[in-house]
């Protein structure tokens, strides 16, 4: 009786840990939507344009922009992270695909990096392709703690690839120009990264 008390009171206290690493962080949507317009906004106007936003996640091509005026201002970024916090799940599992002049990719590096203005509410996701140029992504912090929370947090990230034995053009690396945005708002399908040498 005593140790199968024990043994429930063990995977009580699993389950209590993993239920907090599960918990998403916080994110202040009004401080996060000010330092994005002091982050991308170059030219002071108080929005971010297509040519400002073009190497970050923000597109206003897509639900940042929402009067379609082809700017993004502070307050469409405010409210669409609203959303985010209302509608994000803890986590989700989701893998990329790795091309390199129109080859998988095998033992590349992937590394999605949270736009900074996010403030910490994201932590890095990172992965390694395999065979067919495929990389399950997941945050290493948590799997050390529990291997069984595989996935990542969804949000807005700049992309990094690199390999160890094959060179990867720095516009895909330290000066990259590939970004991500996994929305809690909209339906996401399996990231592909085609990269040209």
């Amino acid at each position: 009786m005593i140790r199968c008390c024990m043994l429930f009171l063990v995977l009580l206290v699993g389950c209590d840990e993993s239920a907090q690493l599960l918990e998403t962080p916080a994110l202040d949507p009004g401080k996060a939507a000010t330092a994005a317009i002091a982050q991308y906004d170059t030219d002071n106007n108080g929005q971010i344009s297509a040519a400002e936003a073009k190497d970050s996640a923000l597109n206003p091509k897509s639900g940042w922009d929402a009067d379609r005026n082809g700017q993004i201002s502070e307050e469409e970024i405010r409210t669409r992270l609203e959303l985010y916090e209302a509608r994000k799940p803890a986590m989700i599992e989701i893998s990329c695909n790795v091309y390199l002049n129109n080859v998988p990719l095998d033992g590349a590096e992937v590394v999605f990096e949270p736009e900074e203005f996010l403030g910490g509410s994201v932590e890095t996701a990172r992965g390694t392709t395999d065979a067919n140029g495929s990389a399950s992504m997941m945050i290493p912090e948590i799997v050390e703690q529990d291997p069984t929370l595989t996935g990542l947090r969804t949000g807005l990230y700049k992309v990094k690839i690199t390999h160890a034995n094959v060179q990867i053009p720095a516009r895909y690396n330290e000066e990259t120009t590939l970004t991500l945005e996994l929305s809690p708002v909209e339906n996401i399908v399996t990231p592909v990264f085609k990269l040209q040498r």
